[in-house]
């Protein structure tokens, strides 16, 4: 009687094709789950795990709070430093691959964070489209990179000085159109870019 046998291989075999199928499935999914998972899926540096928070801006400018959200962001600005090796003058991207994902949040925290350090900051709002961070300082459609990078306004007219430590908006600027886009590839915005880091 060879039914104990069978019914042990065929269990085996089951146990095998069930173990075979996830580990097929978990190597082509590219669903980011934790942290693992982005630092296999990118070829980059991971810099920190901000976690989400209500009203992220909210008391952001009191230099005593200490909510997880600012530690999570020091952490960020630590790594970032880091990277940079002491390089004195540096441009940063802030970016995500879609919208509401937190971009002008972690722009603004990380920015004041870095002005807290004694660091000289100027944000720039390069969303022409969709500029959030010039409505959160109230600089919507106001003159800004648009306006510079076609020589229309001279930076120093229409930067912001968002608070007494150092720390500059530059708001987006008017848009004109879908060709404001251009400026940006143009080779004006890395002239302004390596003009504001010498500054």
């Amino acid at each position: 009687d060879r039914r104990a046998l069978f019914s042990v291989l065929a269990a085996a075999f089951a146990i095998l094709a069930g173990v075979g199928t996830a580990y097929l499935r978990s190597s082509i999914d590219t669903n980011i789950y934790e942290v693992k998972d982005l630092t296999q899926a990118v070829v980059a540096p991971f810099l920190g795990r901000v976690p989400q928070v209500r009203n992220p801006l909210a008391g952001s400018e009191d230099p005593t709070s200490e909510l997880p959200l600012r530690e999570a962001v020091r952490m960020v600005r630590t790594a970032i430093l880091k990277r940079l090796g002491g390089i004195r003058h540096s441009a940063l991207v802030v970016t995500s691959p879609g919208a509401n994902a937190g971009k002008t949040t972690m722009t603004i925290l990380l920015g004041r964070s870095l002005a807290r350090l004694g660091k000289k900051v100027l944000v720039v709002d390069a969303d022409l489209r969709s500029p959030a961070l010039s409505w959160t300082f109230d600089a919507g459609g106001q003159p800004g990179l648009r306006d510079v990078l076609s020589g229309e306004f001279k930076e120093d007219d229409v930067i912001k000085r968002a608070s007494g430590n150092g720390f500059s908006v530059l708001p987006a600027g008017t848009f004109h159109g879908d060709g404001d886009a251009e400026l940006l590839a143009n080779g004006v915005l890395a002239a302004a870019i390596q003009r504001w880091k010498d500054s």
